[in-house]
């Protein structure tokens, strides 16, 4: 049998290994303290303060949630969820997919999903308020954004605008170049309007560019 050979390992080079190891696992929360705030390169769940912050989430498929007051939230790389809370909020998410959740507070919101990926865009057509997409990307029949609405179905929705929603359908306009949607056709008096910027010409396709809850 051959002689079984042990590589001993330093005290000081085990301390340096083992603390990286502990450093990785805690960097993944991150309680901010108000202005600004940086994630890590790793996968990081980021939590705001009641004041105003300004959070970028880098790289990593990160969780951010802004709390209250008018914050700015980023998500960077990776597949990101911003939930930038109540107030005033502008949600970007990056390169890859992400999911944009703004508060259910009836203020306005506004999202940019960042170049490339196939981002969604959560919307309450009787709480979230007047939002605003930047940058909203049909899907057609390659995988795209999509805005789902987490208060009615596709089956509602497909009630009032059949298979494609454009201007000149029930309650739908067109507004300095933008697509501007008011949901009262749909979910009925109080209903939010949402604005897809830059579409004033485009048609959504029901059950693939906007959609509802199951």
């Amino acid at each position: 049998m051959a002689p079984i050979k042990v590589k001993l390992i330093s005290g000081a080079m085990l301390s340096m290994v083992l603390g990286l190891a502990f450093t990785a696992a805690q960097a993944a929360v991150i309680n901010c303290k108000g202005g600004t705030c940086d994630g890590t390169s790793s996968s990081d769940t980021i939590t705001g303060t009641a004041g105003v912050d300004n959070i970028h989430g880098l790289a990593g498929s990160d969780f951010i949630r802004g709390l209250a007051s008018n914050d700015s939230c980023g998500g960077g790389g990776g597949n990101d969820t911003i939930e930038c809370g109540a107030g005033k909020d502008y949600h970007q998410g990056g390169p890859n997919d992400d999911t944009l959740d703004g508060s259910l507070d009836g203020v306005q919101d506004t999202y940019k999903g960042g170049n490339g990926g196939a981002d969604t865009f959560l919307y309450n057509t009787l709480q979230s308020g007047p939002d605003r997409i930047l940058d909203f990307n049909e899907g057609g029949a390659t995988p795209g954004d999509v805005v789902k609405l987490t208060n009615v179905t596709t089956t509602q929705l497909q009630a009032v605008y059949s298979n494609t929603l454009e201007a000149g359908d029930p309650g739908v306009t067109q507004s300095n170049g933008n697509l501007v949607i008011n949901f009262t056709p749909v979910s009925g008096t109080g209903s939010d309007t949402l604005t897809l910027i830059g579409l004033a010409n485009s048609s959504l396709a029901v059950g693939t560019d906007i959609v509802g809850s199951p």
